[in-house]
């Protein structure tokens, strides 16, 4: 089982390396201000027990853990050693949790709270969930046509919330996205989350195949709540496909590729069972400008809706007209 708050490269990606002495970019969201001073520490490190590593990457380190208090299991977020005395890094943790505790929706994960252990290091306690990331979930389950458009009205009902919240997400990839035990899906990792219309993202923060060209290059404008519609497009490219909207051989290669004029391939070459109107949607969604995309999630999963219920019919009908 996965947590999903931890950042492994993602299928077929490689991920950025990240040099020694760098600390994640801080970002400047308006509802994350909060700083240590006006964000009291809600945990003690003596409050938890860790079980088990589930995540990795080049910030920090995600363990399933388990609360003294209730016994209730809990995944805790550290930053790696190199960064405990980083003030900037620090922050950066310390907003993301700022973020998602203003975000209420069965689809974001939840965040409790954060502490300090031994030598200062900051640390993130969040809900445990029980289940895969869309990666195990593609490679292991297979989805259906239909269960990747149930996945996108998922994902879609919870970006909302975080967009009428002025937030972008900034990494939606499919480590990032989980699916319960339920049947339902959970986004987490807001570690990249930052206010729409927000420069200057460093190339390490994202995952290439999956990042937007506004988050590599400004001349394609803002960061905005459409490099998330973005994001939705290469989830949706994923679960259809197998494999990023972009995938070279190298982080360079992926780079350039994702800021060419070269538009991205339609998901129906690789899987000739994508009915037309998806194929254009997830298309559409993977515009180089982001002018070219949906204006907002709502029309997004509006599409998915509509999608949905023509699947659905033209299964009803087939069944209906198969001998009995």
């Amino acid at each position: 089982m996965n947590s999903g708050v931890g950042r492994l490269s993602d299928n077929g990606v490689p991920t950025a390396p990240l040099p020694k002495d760098a600390a994640p970019q801080a970002a400047q969201s308006t509802v994350a201000a909060e700083l240590p001073s006006q964000f009291p520490a809600t945990f003690d490190f003596a409050d938890v027990v860790l079980q088990r590593l589930v995540g990795q990457g080049a910030f920090g380190r995600v363990y399933q853990a388990c609360l003294k208090t209730d016994q209730s299991s809990v995944a805790v977020k550290f930053l790696r050693k190199r960064f405990w005395d980083d003030s900037k890094a620090s922050e950066q943790l310390l907003r993301e949790v700022a973020i998602v505790s203003r975000l209420a929706h069965q689809g974001i994960v939840k965040h409790y709270g954060w502490g300090r252990r031994l030598q200062n290091a900051v640390f993130a306690v969040m809900e445990w969930i029980d289940g895969d990331d869309l990666t195990v979930w593609q490679q292991q389950s297979h989805p259906t046509i239909e269960d990747v458009i149930r996945c996108g009205l998922n994902v879609c009902n919870a970006v909302e919330t975080v967009h009428q919240s002025g937030i972008v997400h900034g990494d939606l990839t499919p480590r990032n996205v989980i699916r319960r035990c339920d049947d339902s899906f959970v986004v987490t990792d807001f570690g990249f989350g930052r206010s729409a219309g927000e420069q200057g993202i460093e190339v390490s923060a994202g995952t290439p195949g999956f990042l937007a060209p506004e988050q590599l290059c400004d001349a394609f404008g803002s960061v905005s709540p459409r490099t998330d519609i973005y994001g939705i497009g290469g989830l949706l490219f994923f679960l259809l496909s197998g494999r990023p909207p972009v995938a070279r051989p190298s982080i360079a290669d992926s780079m350039a590729a994702t800021l060419s004029l070269t538009r991205v391939e339609s998901v129906s070459t690789i899987n000739k069972a994508v009915p037309p109107l998806l194929d254009e949607l997830v298309s559409a969604c993977l515009a180089k400008e982001p002018s070219d995309r949906p204006r907002s999630v709502l029309e997004v999963r509006s599409c998915l809706e509509h999608t949905l219920q023509l699947a659905v019919e033209r299964d009803s009908s087939r069944s209906s007209s198969e001998p009995r």
